[in-house]
């Protein structure tokens, strides 16, 4: 993306940033959250036609009560953002009517379009005709580079140490991990970096690639290619946006590539405290937390001996005293430094990485 960091955006999350609609689809605004958390954009305003009058993002995130949530597109719209980030994923990646109508609305206000969804939106000639007309661009952060090379390991080689986030399962939070521990290391004088591998990191950061859609065969080659960039230009330490789980019956495949493309020396581990099972399907029962250690770190070991370090713990959904309970109890058992970057910061994650 070609987008100043500090631009003026709204945020679209129909049925996905109300109390009631949180409740019904708790995963589907993890775009949203990830860019009112981290990005470094002027936000206006969220939009989700169930939210109720006085509804803020404090209300939903616990954060950034200055964040109004309307109800409203055309109240949205006359706020004159120069984008329109779309921040949610549906299942299955696929478009409603009615949001196609409330993008056609945003580009002949002459908005532009920032998407993650699968559905290529400059692909379609009818938006495309209406962005032009009306001098907005379509932004599809999802579509791959063309020069993707297949892995060879090559980022054995790096000189920057490589930090990649692995969870228990998917949609845990190992993103949130990695722009916490990038932005506490840059605070300290780090020249780090941290590298998106999917839509909302990138979205966040303006940079990366979203190895999803990356042909099988060159996915590592994607996690290479952006490792071998970054180190190329002094960045060190890295922090490498995990994807999916080993442990997902569908999305176990994207974080095999990253581990093989990414070379990692050190890794992090993911977990939440409440799944028992995968999100992919219930026949699948997550492993024990010391067996997930052992697995992440047998898999890496052919190319690089590295490490799980440190277990982050994502406590969403526990008060603050279970969570710190539980935050306890995994330290004990795995006998590595745990915590949650939400909940208490990432300097204790960072300092037992030893960078």
């Amino acid at each position: 993306m070609d987008i100043d960091p500090k631009s003026k955006i709204v945020i679209y999350a129909p049925e996905a940033f109300s109390s009631e609609s949180r409740k019904k689809y708790p995963l589907r605004a993890k775009t949203a959250d990830g860019i009112i958390r981290f990005s470094n954009y002027e936000i206006l305003g969220v939009y989700d036609f169930t939210a109720h009058d006085g509804e803020n993002c404090k209300n939903i995130l616990g954060i950034r009560e200055d964040i109004k949530v309307f109800s409203s597109m055309q109240d949205i719209l006359s706020l004159n953002p120069k984008y329109l980030f779309i921040g949610v994923s549906p299942e299955g990646g696929n478009i409603s009517s009615y949001m196609l109508e409330d993008i056609k609305m945003a580009l002949k206000s002459g908005i532009s379009i920032v998407s993650g969804m699968h559905f290529e939106m400059s692909q379609d000639a009818t938006l495309s005709s209406i962005a032009k007309e009306n001098g907005a661009s379509l932004y599809d952060v999802r579509i791959p580079k063309e020069d993707i090379p297949v892995a060879s390991a090559k980022a054995y080689f790096s000189k920057s140490k490589r930090i990649l986030t692995v969870g228990m399962d998917a949609a845990i939070g190992k993103m949130t991990v990695c722009i916490a521990l990038d932005n506490y290391a840059r605070k300290l004088g780090r020249n780090s970096a941290f590298i998106a591998t999917g839509q909302t990191g990138i979205m966040i950061s303006g940079r990366g690639i979203s190895v999803d859609r990356v042909i099988g065969d060159f996915m590592a080659g994607a996690a290479e290619k952006l490792v071998l960039e970054y180190s190329d230009k002094g960045y060190d330490p890295l922090f490498v946006e995990g994807q999916g789980s080993l442990f997902h019956p569908g999305y176990s495949g994207v974080t095999l590539s990253l581990m093989h493309g990414a070379v990692p020396t050190d890794l992090i581990l993911v977990v939440r405290a409440k799944r028992k099972h995968s999100i992919g399907s219930k026949l699948i029962a997550l492993p024990e937390i010391v067996d997930a250690i052992r697995i992440h770190e047998d898999i890496c070991l052919p190319i690089q001996k590295a490490k799980v370090r440190c277990i982050a713990v994502n406590s969403y959904g526990m008060d603050d005293v279970s969570a710190r309970e539980y935050i306890s109890k995994v330290e004990d058992i795995t006998g590595l430094p745990t915590d949650d970057v939400l909940l208490n910061g990432p300097e204790r994650l960072y300092n037992a990485l030893k960078l």
